[in-house]
């Protein structure tokens, strides 16, 4: 067992790789799962100085973690230097007086509110509880019917464009409008605000998976706060009063069952923020790697091509291979011993999913891409325990309909970049995964 009583802060870091990662280096952004394995075979548990945390590399360890919430908090699951300049964020826009009409309905009550992803039982149980009519089987099913509307008519854009061979930016053109659009339809968001909504959330997600944030970053973060919660702070209010047939009705409703503590408005506006971070961001840097193996993979498309079992299975592959966000962040709320290594209480705890997806003791050849992987079900693409994806059917819908959809109307990917994969930039987040343009040119079926 090792003792890690007074955890070493000084000193070359032991894995290059990861501490190149925390860094934002290109070349480690674009090939992780190098990295994962080099700092895996001492151990699937390890201090890494720059993350200030232990890392947890295992699939089994992370299950572990997740297993224990009495033990390992996600109060800083975001990260424990992101969620303190998240909280003076808010602080900052609560007491804007932009802010004021939202103040007198309730908002603003608790500045460092925690919900969702970032709470633990048992609010975490009631909020968990509360929001699931929005996610109910029904609900999903008329938002298949809706993502397939939008999607056809995205991609009716993406042929015009493409056409002749022209060069266009798959994560422009296709890969984020893509989960931009359905969430608007999702959300009620009139089509004129979604450029408003992507950019709130590329404001809030700023400090997410880097060292710092500059002061122009800073301000942007409180700009978008303060857009984001009166726009979303606003439609609550308006559904509350005049409930639809749509997603955020069912959440408001919920929120407000009979029997159980309401959601407060802030609760409510920190788990909507996740659902569309979730909704946009990941979905983004997920169909951008997916083009990206489609690209490498030509025989893919006409795999996919309608066959709904094949779609169902390289979705999977895809969740596990590229997930979208790499790591979470727990902090030891007392002393565990996990993989060999003594935990101490306050010590941060960074699980990745990344790391575990490609564990060889849960699978084999695991950074392969291989439809057939008899366990592939076992990633934690999604997370894993009591905070596993509350959406994840949706987002697994999307990327369902949307592939299906994008192989009938194209046989061929082909990434116009000399160079191939190693020539792109990625997100700079050792958190956030995906590359940050995808030129390539198109052939129609």
């Amino acid at each position: 067992m090792t003792d890690t009583a007074t955890s070493p802060t000084v000193g070359a870091c032991p894995f290059p790789g990861l501490a190149a990662m925390h860094a934002g280096d290109q070349s480690v952004l674009r090939n992780r799962a190098v990295v994962y394995d080099e700092a895996r075979v001492h151990g699937p548990v390890q201090w890494v100085p720059e993350f200030d945390a232990f890392f947890v590399l295992g699939r089994d360890e992370l299950v572990e973690v997740c297993a224990h919430p009495e033990v390992f908090s996600s109060c800083i699951a975001r990260g424990r230097g992101a969620m303190d300049v998240e909280d003076r964020v808010r602080q900052m826009v609560i007491e804007s007086p932009q802010m004021a009409d939202l103040v007198a309905h309730g908002y603003g009550q608790d500045s460092h509110v925690r919900a969702g992803l970032v709470a633990d039982p048992p609010s975490h149980t009631r909020q968990r509880a509360l929001i699931a009519p929005a996610f109910r089987p029904a609900r999903v099913r008329a938002i298949d019917r809706m993502i397939r509307e939008v999607t056809s008519e995205l991609l009716d854009e993406v042929v015009e464009q493409a056409a002749g061979g022209a060069v266009v930016d798959l994560l422009e053109v296709w890969a984020e409008p893509f989960p931009l659009r359905v969430l608007a339809a999702v959300l009620g968001v009139p089509a004129d605000r979604v450029d408003d909504y992507a950019r709130w959330g590329e404001g809030l997600l700023l400090p997410v998976g880097k060292a710092s944030v500059t002061d122009d970053q800073f301000e942007e973060m409180v700009a978008a706060r303060r857009e984001f919660d009166r726009f979303f702070g606003h439609l609550i209010l308006d559904r509350r009063a005049n409930p639809r047939d749509d997603f955020i009705s069912d959440f408001v409703t919920g929120a407000e069952a009979e029997g159980e503590e309401p959601l407060s408005l802030d609760e409510m506006l920190a788990i909507i923020e996740q659902s569309v971070i979730a909704g946009h961001e990941t979905t983004t840097k997920l169909m951008s790697s997916t083009m990206l193996w489609l690209s490498e993979r030509p025989d893919l498309l006409d795999r996919l091509h309608g066959d709904r079992k094949v779609v169902d299975a390289f979705v999977e592959e895809m969740l596990r291979l590229e997930s979208p966000s790499q790591y979470g962040t727990r902090l030891a709320v007392s002393d565990y011993d996990l993989g060999g290594v003594r935990i101490r209480a306050g010590s941060a705890v960074i699980i990745s999913w990344g790391a575990a997806n490609r564990d060889g003791r849960e699978f084999v050849d695991p950074n392969l891409l291989d439809i057939q992987r008899e366990n592939r079900a076992a990633h934690v693409g999604f997370g894993h325990g009591i905070h596993y994806c509350a959406g994840h059917a949706l987002g697994r819908t999307e990327m369902r309909v949307g592939l299906e959809l994008f192989a009938d109307r194209f046989t061929r990917v082909e990434l116009a970049v000399p160079g191939g994969r190693e020539a792109l930039d990625y997100a700079p987040s050792s958190m956030l995964h995906g590359p940050t343009s995808l030129p390539c040119r198109l052939t129609e079926r």
